[in-house]
């Protein structure tokens, strides 16, 4: 066990190391990982136990500290750890070198937990020492396992070219637990929902998908992964789905009152889990919305959807476009953007106005062509690009449809003919999840010479 982890960029080492050798020197443990991670990293298993054998978390946060997947999942870790134990936050500690707080999240943390940098190494050292003497020797590992939640049912992965979103993420969990404050929130057991607004290709699945991730420790019941676009009868299959994976006898079963029954009667036993309904249609009246949450009080959801009418149901986020900063690093996450192309990916991101799939895509296609000729394809759209923006209008970003239109069809342009015929398969079988054997094995009929593509 180690008295303090310190989780920091290594592009703060000049600043942030200075501390941890004012610590070693009052004869404080200090576990400092020194092996350099890409911001999009997942975590690796030597820091998790990193993290669970320490007794507090230091975060050297500065601005590009919460640009770092590695660095956030450090501090997010201890943080549900450190409330757990006791509702307050003293596990968790940031040093903040920037003259303001606001980037700092969660913001709880920036209002009770932070020491300004320019104390300087040695004030910063006394202060951790007298802190450490008021809090367990136990470390964080033992106040809540770290171990991922469970998922029931086909595990999402996330993505590697995930960015930005910190504040996002950690209100979206404030709002998934806020009956475990009820007397703050006037939230009861049971009814904690969190609905994830945005706009077409904006982002709300991916942010789903990386708060179960980061988020699973509060979730130890696992996480279960709905899609509402197919309807009432995709919701019966799902649920059937999900109680027979949980081992419940519903073979041969018609009446989905009675797998219902069994469903709730069984999660009833299970600790705290997360319940995910994603792409809610924009349609949907309170009803169907409650037939989709979570069985039992036990469950926590998080909705995503375009829909605006559900207002009154429980927290509602509206996920915006990605900030200029945000869609450059992700434009850049395909390939390194040369100096001398930054002023025309800048103009990419512009006229994609921070749209996340668009962004995304561009990037894809920067694989293929220089920033300068993807940014002339985007300012010349053809009358394919203009038709399709004109009947995506309302569901883009206003003043941008014509270039995220225009970045879409290019996406489906560079595809080989076969690739074409995957998309089409795979456009036919949404929103169902399609087998890699399936996939696999069509391909090798097609090199065969088969006919499975004709018609």
């Amino acid at each position: 066990m180690t008295d303090v982890f310190f989780s920091y960029r290594r592009a703060d080492a000049e600043q942030a190391l200075p501390l941890v050798e004012a610590l070693r020197q009052r004869g404080v443990t200090v576990w400092l990982d020194q092996d350099a991670l890409a911001p999009a990293e997942r975590i690796t298993g030597a820091i998790a136990k990193g993290v669970a054998t320490s007794r507090l978390l230091v975060a050297w946060y500065s601005k590009i500290y919460p640009e770092s997947r590695p660095c956030q999942w450090e501090l997010a870790t201890a943080w549900l750890a450190a409330t757990h134990e006791g509702g307050d936050s003293r596990r968790v500690l940031a040093i903040n070198p920037e003259e303001g707080a606001g980037h700092i999240q969660p913001a709880a943390l920036a209002d009770t937990q932070a020491l300004a940098a320019n104390l300087g190494p040695d004030a910063m050292a006394e202060r951790i020492v007298a802190l450490l003497a008021t809090i367990p020797t136990t470390p964080l590992g033992d106040i809540r396992p770290f171990d991922p939640a469970p998922w029931h049912g086909s595990p999402r992965q996330g993505s590697n070219r995930f960015v930005g979103r910190g504040p996002e993420l950690w209100r979206v969990h404030s709002a998934l637990t806020a009956s475990q404050a009820v007397i703050v929130t006037n939230v009861p057991a049971g009814r904690d929902l969190a609905q994830v607004r945005g706009l077409a290709g904006i982002g709300k699945s991916l942010l789903a998908e990386e708060y179960a991730l980061r988020y699973g420790p509060a979730h130890p019941g696992g996480v279960f992964w709905l899609t509402a676009s197919g309807g009432p009868q995709a919701r019966d299959e799902q649920w059937r789905a999900v109680a027979a994976g949980l081992g419940l006898p519903v073979a041969g079963e018609t009446d989905m009152a009675v797998i219902e029954g069994r469903l709730r009667r069984h999660l009833e036993t299970f600790p705290p889990y997360l319940w995910v309904v994603d792409d809610l249609p924009s349609d949907a009246t309170a009803d169907i919305l409650r037939g989709w949450l979570a069985p039992t009080g036990k469950g926590c959801s998080l909705v995503t959807t375009r829909g605006t009418r559900l207002s009154a149901a429980g927290t509602v986020l509206t996920l915006d476009v990605l900030s200029p900063d945000e869609a450059y690093r992700l434009l850049a996450a395909h390939r390194p953007i040369e100096p001398s192309e930054t002023a025309a990916a800048k103009a990419i991101v512009e006229a994609l106005g921070g749209h996340a799939l668009a962004v995304d895509v561009a990037g894809a296609a920067l694989l293929h062509m220089s920033c300068g000729e993807f940014l002339e394809k985007l300012r010349r759209p053809g009358r394919d690009a203009l038709e399709l923006a004109k009947a995506l209008s309302g569901e883009l970003p206003n003043g941008h449809e014509a270039s995220i239109a225009a970045t879409l069809l290019s996406s489906i342009g560079c595809l080989t003919e076969q690739a074409r015929r995957v998309l089409r398969l795979a456009s036919i079988l949404a929103p169902a999840p399609i087998p890699r054997a399936l996939v696999l094995r069509l391909i090798q009929m097609v090199q065969a010479g088969g006919t499975a593509w004709r018609g």
